[in-house]
This record gives C-alpha cells, structure tokens and sequence, in this order.
C-alpha cells in the first residue's frame, strides 16, 4: 500500500465529515451570502451619503482583516495532509497496543516502551501542527481587534467632531453610528464565508483528485485460478 495514499484517503474525510464543510457546507454559505450582500448594499448606501472617505476606510479595514484570515485557512487546508500522516501513524501504533492478539508478542519483546514512545511523538508532531495552525488564526484574531480599536476610535471621533463642529443632528449621529458599527460586522462575515468557500473548495479538490487516482494495473499475463483441485493460500 502506497503511504501516500493512505495519508490521502485519511485527508479526505474532511470533504463531508460535518453539515457546514465540503459541498454542503459551500452551499449554506452560499445562500447566506446572498442575504448577507443585499443587507450590506443597504448599510453601503448609508455610510456613502455620509462620507464616502469613511467608507473606503472601513472596506481598506475589513480587507486586511480578510486577507489574514485566508491566509489562516488556507495554511489549514494545505497542512491536512502532513496532519492525516500523523494520524494515521498515530491511530496504528494504538490499534496495536491496545489490541490483544499482539499482547503476547509486545511482552515477550519488551515491545511497550518502544510502542508508547511512538505514539507519543506522533500525537507531539500532530500538536505541534496544531499549535502552528492556531498561531495563524490567533494572529488574524489579533489583527483584527487592533484594526477593530483604530476603526471604532477614528471613526466615532469623527462623528463626535461632526456633532460638535458641523452641527450634526442627534439622529443622524445615531443612524451612522448603529450603521458604521454594523457594516464592519456585515461586510467581516461575508469575507469570512468566501474565505470558508475558498477554504471548502481545496478540500473538495482533495477528494476529487483522490477518486481520479489510476487503479492497480492488472497484470498482463495473470496466473489463473486453479480449478477441480484444492488450494490455500499463504
């Protein structure tokens, strides 16, 4: 058996092991992307006609957000396989400890140590994957509640001049402050469903590719089964 393969087929069970990846799982994202946009041509259409200059700023805010998130995500999905090795290795070395047809053999070797220190380094590999995974997705967290403090600061100060200095109505503070406030929010979660849909589609490309694998040649001059005679095999 080709180990990569093997590391591949543990891979794609991430296509459709839960109801919000693989296909089903772009599918819901799709449609509520689709309510999403429309409630966000709204919120757009708000914060233009009060400033069209606070509005690039927001979108230039989301963006990086964004950008670090699919980064994250990504990197995730790129590492599946290294990850699906780990377990692989992981899951076989405890099928055979725990497993009692290899009891005998495991003590008669003083195979134990040995089995336990395998497992352990396997399952240390897979967590330190892990860990490098969620640095990538603490770091887009980070970035983003520092680029959240700045666009909440700047933008309210401006509002605040704008009440102070241009006479702005108190309910137009109020509208354009529940609206600015909201459009981050909005436009954060359609990004983060595209980068989820980008996300889904390697996956989905991984299963592809694993069912378009060429089968094992049969041989050409294949030796035929006996027949009228009795045989095992060994």
């Amino acid at each position: 058996e080709n180990p990569k393969t093997l590391d591949r087929f543990q891979n794609i069970w991430t296509a459709f092991a839960s109801n919000d990846i693989g296909i089903e799982g772009i599918i819901r994202r799709l449609f509520s992307l689709g309510g999403s946009m429309l409630g966000f041509l709204g919120y757009i259409a708000i914060v233009i006609s009060f400033n069209p200059l606070v509005l690039l700023y927001l979108l230039l805010n989301v963006t990086i957000t964004y950008l670090f998130t699919i980064r994250a995500k990504k990197y995730e999905e790129n590492s599946r396989d290294e990850a699906a090795r780990y377990d692989r290795h992981g899951d076989y070395v405890y099928n055979t400890m725990y497993n009692f047809e290899y009891g005998k053999d495991i003590r008669l070797y003083g195979m134990s140590g040995w089995l336990s220190s395998l497992f352990k380094r396997f399952k240390n590999e897979r967590l330190d994957l892990h860990k490098k995974v969620w640095i990538k997705y603490f770091t887009s967290s980070f970035v983003d509640g520092i680029l959240m403090m700045l666009r909440e600061g700047i933008v309210y100060a401006y509002l605040i001049y704008c009440v102070l200095k241009k006479d702005m109505e108190l309910g137009d503070f109020i509208l354009y402050f529940s609206a600015i406030g909201s459009f981050a929010g909005w436009m954060r979660g359609i990004l983060d469903s595209i980068a989820h849909i980008i996300a889904q589609n390697i996956a989905i490309n991984n299963f592809r590719e694993f069912l378009e694998l060429p089968d094992k040649k049969t041989p050409l001059n294949p030796t035929p089964v006996p027949t009228g005679v009795p045989y095992s095999f060994e």
